[in-house]
C-alpha cells in the first residue's frame, strides 16, 4: 500500500482508513477516531498502531501514542525508539481518548513553539492526589491515574481540564491559544 494524502489535517489517508476498517471488521472506529487521526497528522505520525491490545493510534518511525487494553482499563502509552511506557490509565475509552489527543496536540504546539495549555492549576471540582506509587486525579464522572513525579502531575492537571469536554471542543480550545 501507498500512503495517498499529504497527512495535513483534513487530507484523506486513504490506507489509514481503509487499514483500519479491516482491522475492525469493516467498522471504522468513529469520531474519535477522526478528530484525533487529524491531529496526529499534524505531527506527522501517520503510520497506525496494531496489536492484539491496541485500541487505536499513531505514531512514525521513532514515537507512537496509542491506547491500549490494560487489566480492565484504557492505557494511553507513549512509545519512543521502541521503549514503551503508560502515560496514564483510565476507566474508560473516551476518558482515554481525550489524552491521547492532548499528547498528539502537546507534540503540535511543541513544534509550533506554543506553550501547552492548562498547566498551572487542576480546573475546578477535580481532585488530585499524590500517592506513593501514582497520581490520581478524580472528577464527578470519572478518574485516572498518572505515573508520580512533576511529569505526572502536570499530566493530570492538563488532564483535568479536559475532563468531561468532546474532543471537538479540546481541540477547538488547543488550536485558539
Amino acid at each position: 500500500m501507498r500512503f495517498r494524502g499529504s497527512g495535513e489535517p483534513g487530507e484523506p489517508v486513504e490506507w489509514v482508513g481503509a487499514w483500519r476498517a479491516a482491522a475492525r471488521g469493516g467498522q471504522n472506529g468513529g469520531v474519535s477516531d477522526t478528530v484525533i487521526q487529524d491531529w496526529a497528522a499534524r505531527v506527522r505520525m501517520t503510520i497506525p498502531s496494531s496489536g492484539p491490545d491496541v485500541v487505536r493510534g499513531w505514531g512514525d518511525m521513532e514515537t507512537a501514542f496509542e491506547v491500549r487494553r490494560h487489566h480492565g482499563r484504557f492505557a494511553v502509552v507513549k512509545s519512543d525508539h521502541g521503549t514503551a511506557r503508560i502515560a496514564g490509565t483510565f476507566q474508560n475509552e473516551a476518558d482515554a481518548d481525550r489524552y491521547l489527543l492532548l499528547l498528539f496536540a502537546n507534540a503540535w504546539r511543541s513544534e509550533q513553539r506554543r506553550p501547552a495549555l492548562w498547566q498551572e492549576d487542576p480546573a475546578p471540582g477535580t481532585t488530585i492526589d499524590e500517592g506513593p506509587t501514582s497520581i490520581d486525579l478524580t472528577w464527578p464522572t470519572g478518574e485516572a491515574e498518572f505515573p508520580t513525579g512533576r511529569v505526572g502531575r502536570a499530566a493530570a492537571v492538563q488532564y483535568s481540564h479536559a475532563s468531561g469536554k468532546s474532543l471537538a471542543a479540546i481541540s477547538a480550545a488547543l488550536l485558539a491559544d
